[in-house]
């Protein structure tokens, strides 16, 4: 397994939603330059939309058995979270297997998780040219900023309107400054209903709050129920 760092919550994931991101990131680099130097809103509509298939938890669980991938301690002062948690860098290596079309050997699976870690906390201004082994190296290409800024809008978002907070709620994951359950509006949208539709029932709740509460509980679907499979259409960020 994986060895344990820790860091702070704002920084990292569940497998569920690295798995998410991974998915939206990719489809954003797939679209026009416009898509994939997208701000905020459009990075979690294209989160919140059904890409095909559910994205799996298999790959990013399958590194972390690997010994790949590092699993992130979390204390939040009462107890460590059970369930894995991974941070950035995890979230680029899935992006970077996805592309390599070879079969890596476990050390150069391990050098490109390595060489990507080295990364966190910095500013990248261009695309890494990662070495694989002796003969072998790997550039993602100029697509590599626009997921670290995916994974930095989803991040952002998270922290600005969600929260879990044992005196909300019972500590259900709640839009911020509200008692509004993020699932319980999941519920309606995966029932048909537009995001401007549940925004005419909060006019004081911002759209990129319900945005945020979408995307967050996709990627973070109830305990005993599997990930929603989302097929309403979600209109445009600014369309009210």
């Amino acid at each position: 397994m994986g060895s344990m760092l820790e860091a702070g919550s704002s920084t990292v994931f569940t497998t569920t939603e690295a798995a998410v991101l991974a998915e939206g990131c990719l489809a954003l680099s797939s679209g026009s330059p416009a898509s994939k130097a997208a701000g905020k809103a459009k990075v979690l509509t294209t989160l919140v939309i059904r890409h095909g298939d559910e994205p799996s938890e298999a790959p990013v669980n399958k590194a972390i058995d690997d010994g790949i991938v590092n699993v992130i301690r979390l204390d939040d002062g009462r107890r460590t979270r059970a369930r894995r948690m991974v941070d950035e860098t995890a979230i680029l290596y899935l992006l970077c297997t996805k592309l390599i079309s070879l079969n890596l050997t476990l050390s150069a699976k391990r050098n490109l998780y390595q060489s990507l870690r080295k990364l966190r906390g910095k500013s990248a201004h261009s695309s890494p040219s990662i070495l694989l082994d002796n003969f072998l190296s790997f550039d993602p290409g100029p697509q590599f900023l626009h997921w670290r800024n995916c994974i930095a809008h989803y991040a952002e978002a998270r922290e600005a309107h969600v929260v879990r907070d044992p005196e909300i709620m019972g500590g259900v994951p709640t839009v911020r400054g509200t008692r509004i359950p993020v699932h319980s509006l999941a519920a309606r949208f995966e029932g048909g209903e537009s995001v401007a539709d549940i925004k005419r029932d909060y006019p004081h709740v911002k759209h990129e709050a319900l945005l945020a509460a979408l995307a967050y509980a996709k990627a973070n679907p109830k305990v005993g129920r599997p990930p929603a499979q989302i097929t309403a259409t979600v209109r445009a960020p600014w369309d009210k």
